[in-house]
């Protein structure tokens, strides 16, 4: 009984590692993450041609890494977006301890 139990455990293992490996986003999904983002950012501050302007100059000095089950967006040797599972995450927002959820800690005493 035991050894059926982690032989189930490994098989749902191994389907949840190639569903994060075939469900990476691609280098498109990554550029419309960007102006999306940028039109969001700029929503009544600039006009959608200048957000897409500024999206394509932070295009322009991204590079991607693949990882195998996540791709990392980086700009100055920093990563700044994490895309896994069909979505891409701002790393900014966790840096900053902004989350969408509102939850904050604060570390210092």
């Amino acid at each position: 009984m035991s050894a059926l139990k982690t032989l189930i455990i490994i098989v749902q293992t191994v389907i949840l590692l190639a569903a994060a490996c075939f469900t990476r986003p691609a280098d498109s999904d990554f550029q419309s993450f960007v102006h999306r983002n940028m039109r969001t950012k700029a929503d009544g501050l600039m006009s959608v041609s200048d957000a897409d302007a500024h999206a394509d100059a932070v295009l322009k000095q991204c590079t991607l890494r693949d990882r195998m089950l996540w791709v990392e967006a980086v700009r100055d040797g920093q990563v700044i977006y994490v895309g896994a599972l069909g979505h891409w995450f701002d790393r900014s927002m966790v840096d900053r301890n902004q989350m969408s959820s509102g939850f904050t800690i604060n570390l210092s005493r």
